[in-house]
């Protein structure tokens, strides 16, 4: 029991292997939220696409839209 210096190296070895372990789930981890944050940012991009392709279809609404948003915009300001 006298000897300290051996569970410092055991826990050294642990968290090796708990590193080794860990690294890749984070690496993982952040490449998943990147990717969800680019999906999102891609799906309004799309999504105002879409609305914009439908608005063109039938314009009568694009244009109500148009003035309700500048009309608000012009209330913030």
């Amino acid at each position: 029991m006298s000897q300290i210096s051996q569970p410092p190296v055991i826990l050294k070895h642990l968290w090796n292997v708990l590193f080794a372990l860990f690294y890749p789930v984070l690496v993982i981890f952040s490449l998943v939220f990147t990717g969800i944050l680019l999906v999102f940012s891609n799906l309004s991009r799309l999504a105002f696409a879409i609305i914009r392709l439908f608005g063109k279809k039938n314009g009568q609404e694009l244009g109500s839209v148009r003035r309700k948003a500048a009309h608000s915009h012009h209330h913030h300001h």
